[in-house]
This record gives C-alpha cells, sequence and structure tokens, in this order.
C-alpha cells in the first residue's frame, strides 16, 4: 500500500483566498464526518478542535484498501465571492503520482467538500474536480438516501456499448457526481443519493445517428426512493 502524507497549508492556488485566521467558531468542523456518496477515495474526515486549534485526520481509499492518514494541523481560510465573505480549512496532500487539493466548508448541517486531483505519470496528466456533501456520522448513520437504476432496451440496444449515462446534482446540473459506460453491461446503478432533484444525461462516445430517449432527464428522488429510469436506443 502507498504511504500517503497529508499537509495542510494556506496556498496561492486560489488566488482570492486572504491567508489569516478568520473570526469563526472552529467547533463547527469538529467530529467524524461521512462521505455521502460511498466509493470515493476520501470516504471520511475527522475534524478535532483541540487548544484552540483544528487538526484533521482522513481515512483515504488506496486500492481498494483504506488507509489512514496523519493527524495533522490545519488553518482556517478567508475567502471572499460574489461580494460575500467566508471561512473554510484547506488541505493539500500528495503520492508518489497523485496531488490532491481540497477545501472544507460547512454547508448547514452537513460540510461541502471540493476536491482538486491532479494525476501525472510519464503517459498521461489526468485533472479531476469533485465537490462532495459530506454528513457527520450519526446523521449519516440514520441517513436516508435513494438510488437511480435502469436498463438499455429498444432495437439499437446492441449498440449501447458506444454509450455512457452521467448523473449531476442534487440541484446543480453542473455537480458531477459519476457515470457509467454500457460496455460494462446494459444495466446501470447511481446508489446512496441524498434527496433532491438529479440530472441525467446519455451521450454517446462518437458520431452515431442511434438516438437514445430520454437524452436527459431531470429526476427527483424523495424520502430516499429507489427510482427506475430506463433509456431507449433507436
Amino acid at each position: 500500500m502507498k504511504t500517503l502524507l497529508l499537509s495542510f497549508c494556506i496556498s496561492t492556488f486560489w488566488l482570492n483566498f486572504n491567508p489569516g485566521t478568520p473570526d469563526m467558531d472552529i467547533r463547527q468542523y469538529a467530529g467524524v464526518w461521512v462521505n455521502a456518496q460511498t466509493g470515493s477515495f476520501l470516504p471520511e474526515i475527522e475534524i478535532f478542535a483541540e487548544n484552540d486549534g483544528l487538526f484533521v485526520q482522513a481515512k483515504g481509499n488506496c486500492v481498494s484498501e483504506d488507509c489512514q492518514w496523519q493527524k495533522t494541523e490545519a488553518f482556517p481560510v478567508s475567502f471572499a465571492a460574489d461580494g460575500n465573505t467566508g471561512a473554510m480549512i484547506k488541505a493539500a496532500y500528495h503520492s508518489n503520482e497523485r496531488e490532491v487539493q481540497i477545501e472544507m466548508e460547512p454547508e448547514g448541517a452537513n460540510m461541502l467538500v471540493r476536491v482538486k486531483e491532479l494525476v501525472v505519470t510519464e503517459d498521461e496528466k489526468i485533472a479531476r474536480n469533485y465537490l462532495y456533501t459530506f454528513l457527520r456520522k450519526n446523521q449519516a448513520e440514520s441517513h436516508q438516501t435513494g438510488s437511480i437504476s435502469g436498463s438499455i432496451f429498444g432495437k439499437a440496444r446492441s449498440t449501447a456499448s458506444i454509450f455512457r449515462i452521467s448523473l449531476y446534482g442534487p440541484d446543480n446540473g453542473n455537480q458531477y457526481i459519476s457515470t457509467h459506460h454500457f460496455s460494462q453491461g446494459q444495466e446501470y446503478r447511481f446508489e446512496n443519493l441524498p434527496d433532491g432533484q438529479y440530472f441525467v444525461m446519455v451521450e454517446s462516445r462518437g458520431s452515431t445517428e442511434i438516438e437514445a430517449n430520454p437524452s436527459f432527464a431531470r429526476v427527483m428522488i424523495k424520502n430516499g426512493e429507489a427510482l427506475t429510469h430506463n433509456v431507449e436506443l433507436r
């Protein structure tokens, strides 16, 4: 297992941040936070408020095995956006091939975690952005989540391998969640979805006259429902 070292920093990567300790109650961060989306490489974060300071220990997903990152001191960072000010804590860690920068910001009873991942190998350079909702662990254990699943049907379903289905939300069409490639099978399933409106998009991976119906849909999950959304290829 690769050892991941977690180091917290105030960086000029986001130019609109102002370093320093903003006027904030750091206790709002304290506790164990669980990612509402399973399968992420960042499933859990524990934040400690000790002696007027913040310390963080994160659990990462390393090659299908959980690994503990070292407990590290964290620093609040103030920011300005759209004329408003706020505060968050910010992190960065590095492995042999991967650099990840993390922002953690309270949002009501939950916490928004923004992740920028950069993977550099001899053959390629891959950049990914994620936006996760984290719940306090006691809330996550009682939190109802839903699912969206379905399958391909229609006279052109044999061409399913050239299509993919992506999910965005909740309540934000720009918030990417996950993509299923039908080359893995003609059925798909997105799980552990909090209540809200989701946006389902079906795209082909190349030029084709085959149509997906619907190619775009809004799906509402309430009370942790399990919804079915099928796609016709014609």
